[in-house]
């Protein structure tokens, strides 16, 4: 009968731990009734923060989410900063890509390269917060989708081995 017990109370504490594992990952409504899901870090908002970026300065883009890391062109000028973020629930580098401005930097494009995810899985992500694709084709090794939204076109492009977003006017 201890025996019993003892595995009952296991069975029970190791259940109880994986419920409260999974509760990290939950939907909750911030103060402007924007959807959170917690724990993934999805945030409905994401790609129209992107859109919104374009045309900035590299200044408000530091101010913003930090210094990054630098990528130098040729000429040894920076052509852009990159982060390590979490897009849609999948992991990528998010790479915003600079042109000469009058005094500074702008943010011209802003290039998302996927890990790890398939075509489809971010055709569904990107989707749900932009709704359907305005084309998609997908073929063996190259595929395509657009979507147009917020005055600016999302290109969705896979190659043979990599999957990139790019947000562009």
């Amino acid at each position: 009968m201890k025996k019993a017990a003892a595995l009952f109370t296991l069975v029970f504490s190791a259940l109880l731990c994986f419920s409260a594992c999974e509760s990290e990952t939950r939907e909750t409504i911030n103060e402007t009734g924007t959807s959170l899901t917690v724990g993934n870090e999805i945030i409905t908002s994401q790609l129209m923060d992107y859109s919104e970026m374009l045309g900035r300065s590299e200044g408000d883009l530091i101010a913003q989410k930090g210094e990054g890391e630098i990528r130098v062109d040729s000429s040894g000028d920076i052509a852009s900063r990159s982060y390590d973020e979490n897009v849609l629930g999948f992991m990528g580098n998010v790479y915003y890509i600079f042109t000469a401005g009058n005094e500074e930097l702008i943010i011209d494009e802003v290039m998302v390269v996927f890990r790890g995810v398939t075509f489809s899985d971010a055709v569904t992500g990107i989707s749900q917060q932009l709704g359907d694709a305005a084309s998609v084709v997908n073929q063996e090794n190259t595929a395509d989708a657009y979507w147009n939204c917020f005055d600016c076109q999302y290109h969705l492009a896979k190659y043979e081995n990599a999957l990139m977003l790019s947000v562009h006017h």
